[in-house]
């Protein structure tokens, strides 16, 4: 039969209480980590009276003018400056 140290048995709730710590703060670590992958807000452009084919074509222009005006990360990419793209909208009423 195994003896058991006072020590030993003491222990139990110590470790269990410390499991239990480590399981919430990875817990929360992973929904803190997930909250980067969400979809970015996505912003509407309308503008009455305009079809959608022409709507199509003001964003591209307005593409076409917000492109450059930022260092990409990664070389052969091109990123929109979305302040840019924005104010080229406003410009165009939408």
């Amino acid at each position: 039969m195994a003896s058991f140290d006072a020590d030993e048995t003491s222990m139990a709730p110590q470790w269990r209480a410390g499991r239990r710590q480590a399981r919430v703060l990875l817990s929360v670590f992973a929904l803190l980590s997930l909250g980067g992958y969400a979809a970015p807000e996505t912003t509407r452009y309308t503008r009455p009276g305009v079809s959608q084919a022409q709507q199509q074509a003001d964003q591209s222009a307005c593409v076409k003018t917000s492109i450059g005006n930022i260092q990409p990360a990664q070389p052969g990419t091109a990123v929109v400056d979305r302040e840019d793209f924005a104010r080229c909208m406003a410009a165009n009423g939408y």
